[in-house]
This record gives structure tokens, C-alpha cells and sequence, in this order.
């Protein structure tokens, strides 16, 4: 009831701002999609889904590409938001895949996400040679393939050890195409600079930031844990917050830091101070603002020749993000047979996004200018879109398929 009133007053309001030409409100269309993406992640998970993809869903219809609840300049306005968010669920999920993990488990397991990442964008950019594309979007593409995003895996929300091991092959897999973005986008940089230096510059950022976490996380406990109520729950946002004024002018990377500090509470602290409620409104604000970024018109609207190298590089990639972690890690660990449930990584999350936005506006030099950008933008967002509606599909027909076994059982 509180959920269908909420709604209600919501809508209410949003006639009236829209009959009046009164502009909304920021705020006012989080709570739109907090609202919207409580419904349909509720609806998702009776059916034995993922509440994450109903919150995707959510937001896409909600978007400019759906019912347009809020507007086009939404996200830009809320940029400070949804960076606090994503570094909050950054903390707990980082915290969580480390807790309880022997270090050698953590390197192992990183590492294989490290050379999955690698293999990933060399065997897309194999496949898509002969498509008929520029080489350039080819680059792009394969870098794209290859960014996986252990936020999408930490909001499965199956709690268990496959789950962690495959968090932690995720998060490998993203540090390492940090660094492959920045050293490929060395290359297309047409000042007179050391390229060396601008290809080195994301891996030094990220390790002065993840340091600078982790230390930030020590000293944060020692300073403000137990010496203010419910600090142990707030303890994160306080040093988020905290960090937030001098992460500009110190230059530090905050997704890097938000892992560092998890790293931290997870490793180091004995702490246990992640909120069942936190994660579930950062996860909301998240997903729902990613699912607004995917705007269905955008992709609808490709034309043909584009929709080839979309169909490829989208069923490359889904073959791929199965088999060649699967590979990796038994590689890495000795093991022949090793248990990971593959279908985590299938789904690009909201970390591919933000790195996407980070990196390809560099690209757009003479040899690829800002409407091709455009362009290759769209295409992955179509990738995207359909590797979470294969995802979706493959839940569902699961979800089918186990309660008529329950069924046939009973």
C-alpha cells in the first residue's frame, strides 16, 4: 500500500508539472524511478528473476526513450548523485568479494580476470575483421567486449562462493580494460605528448586512487567508528562524502578509491557495517539511472548496415563473456573442473557505461570524428540493451522450468 500511494502521489504531480510547464525537480525524478523500480523489481523477482533487471527496465521506461517521466538533461543534473551511489555499492561490493577470501585466492582469481579481459577484446577484434567497418570501431568495439562490470555480478544477489569468485574475476576483468582503454586512446591522441606517458597516466590514477582508499578506509574507522551511533552502518557514506572535496583537486579517480576502501573493511577491518537497506537504495538509484542512459529509441533507430556489426559483436560477445572466463580460471587456479556461473558476466553494467562515457569522447580525432562517436555510442548501448534482455530470457525460461519441476514433484 505504501508503494501503490507513493506512486500515486507521484503521478499526481507529475501531470501537474508537466501541464503547467513547471521544471521538475531532480529529486523529484529519483523518486520517480525509486518508486517505479521498487514496482518492477518486485514484480521481477516473483518470477524468480533478478531484481536488477527489473530496475533496468524500470528506468528505461521511464527514460526519454519510454514514457519520458524525466527528462533528457535527468542525468546530467544528478552526475553527483549517482557517483556517490556507485561508490557506495563499490565499497559493499568489493568488501563482500574479498571478505573471507585467502590473498592467493584474490590474486588468482583477479588475474584470470585480467587475462579473460585481454583475450576477450583480441578474439572480438578477430571476429569483427570481417565486417565491413572502420578499423577504428573495430578497436572500439573490442574494448568495449572486454569491460566487465562486477557491479552487474554483485546485483545478481545470489550469495555464494561461485558468486564471489565470479565478482572477483569481474572486477580483474574492469581494472584491466581501464588500463587497455587508456592505452589504446594513447595512440589516437593527436597532441604532441609522450605517449608512453598519457598510455601509463589511468594505470597510475588507479593505483594512487585504490591506495589513497585504502588508507582513507584505515583512517576513516580509527577517527569515526564507535564514536557516533549507527556509525558502522553510516561509516561509508561518511567517507564518501568526506572524500568527495578533495578527490578534484587531489586527482584522484573515485570508482579506484571506492574499491580501495572496500578492500580495506573487507581485508583488514572486522567491521560488518553493510546495510541491507543502503545497498538496496544505491542498487536502485543505480540501475534505475542506468536503464535511463539506454535509451531504446536511440537504438531502435540504427540503420541496417550498423545492425550488422551490432548482431556480431553481440553474439561474439555473449559467447565469449561465458567461455573464455570459464577457460581463464581454470588456468589460473589448476583446477579441471571449476564451477562459475558464466551467465553473471554476460550483462554489461552501469561501470561499462561510465567508463565508455570517460573514454570514448577522446577518440573523436580526425581519424574518427564526434558523429561516428555518436554512432559507436549508440551501437554499444544497443549491445547492451540486448545482452541483459538475453540474460533476462535465460532467467525466465529457468524460473519456468523450476517451478514445473517443483510442480511435477509435488
Amino acid at each position: 500500500m505504501p508503494k501503490i500511494l507513493s506512486f500515486l502521489i507521484i503521478i499526481v504531480f507529475l501531470l501537474v508539472c508537466l501541464k503547467t510547464d513547471v521544471p521538475m525537480n531532480p529529486l523529484f525524478g529519483i523518486g520517480i524511478l525509486v518508486v517505479i523500480g521498487s514496482i518492477f523489481g518486485g514484480a521481477l523477482q516473483a518470477t524468480a528473476m533478478p531484481v536488477m533487471f527489473g530496475l533496468i527496465f524500470a528506468g528505461m521506461i521511464a527514460g526519454p526513450g519510454g514514457l519520458g517521466l524525466v527528462g533528457e538533461g535527468f542525468t546530467d543534473s544528478i552526475i553527483l548523485i549517482e557517483a556517490i551511489c556507485v561508490m557506495l555499492m563499490l565499497i559493499d561490493m568489493t568488501e563482500y568479494a574479498v571478505r573471507d577470501v585467502s590473498p592467493g585466492d584474490i590474486i588468482k582469481h583477479i588475474g584470470a580476470g585480467f587475462a579473460a579481459s585481454i583475450a576477450i577484446a583480441l578474439i572480438t577484434l578477430g571476429l569483427l575483421t570481417p565486417v565491413t567497418s572502420a578499423f577504428n570501431t573495430k578497436i572500439i568495439l573490442a574494448l568495449f567486449a572486454s569491460t566487465l562490470s562486477p557491479l552487474a555480478v554483485y546485483s545478481f544477489n545470489e550469495q555464494d562462493t561461485p558468486q564471489k569468485q565470479t565478482m572477483l574475476i569481474a572486477l580483474g576483468g574492469f581494472i584491466c580494460s581501464v588500463a587497455l582503454w587508456g592505452i589504446t586512446l594513447s595512440f589516437f591522441d593527436s597532441s604532441e605528448g609522450n605517449t608512453i606517458r598519457l598510455a601509463a597516466m589511468p594505470i597510475v590514477i588507479g593505483v594512487t586512487s585504490f591506495v589513497t582508499g585504502f588508507a582513507w578506509g584505515f583512517i576513516g574507522e580509527k577517527v569515526f567508528s564507535g564514536r557516533v551511533p549507527g556509525s558502522k552502518v553510516f561509516l561509508p557514506l561518511v567517507l564518501v562524502f568526506l572524500f568527495f572535496p578533495a578527490s578534484r583537486f587531489l586527482g584522484l579517480d573515485y570508482l579506484f578509491t571506492a574499491m580501495g576502501i572496500g578492500a580495506y573493511f573487507g581485508i583488514v577491518s572486522d567491521i560488518h557495517h553493510t546495510s541491507d537497506i543502503g545497498v538496496l537504495l544505491t542498487g536502485l538509484i543505480v540501475f534505475t539511472v542506468f536503464g535511463v542512459k539506454l535509451n531504446i529509441m536511440d537504438s531502435l533507430l540504427l540503420g541496417r548496415t550498423n545492425w550488422i556489426i551490432v548482431i556480431v559483436a553481440s553474439l561474439s560477445m555473449v559467447f565469449l563473456r561465458v567461455t573464455i572466463p570459464s577457460i581463464s580460471i581454470r588456468l589460473f587456479t589448476k583446477q579441471k573442473k571449476h564451477v562459475m556461473p558464466s551467465r553473471y558476466l554476460i550483462p554489461f553494467g552501469p561501470l561499462t557505461l561510465i567508463v565508455i562515457e570517460r573514454f570514448l569522447p577522446g577518440f573523436g580525432t580526425d581519424a574518427i570524428d564526434m558523429e561516428s562517436i555518436d554512432t559507436i555510442r549508440t551501437q554499444c548501448t544497443t549491445v547492451i540493451l540486448i545482452t541483459v534482455f538475453v540474460t533476462a530470457a535465460y532467467y525466465l525460461i529457468v524460473g519456468f522450468r523450476g517451478s514445473g519441476t517443483e510442480d511435477r514433484k509435488r
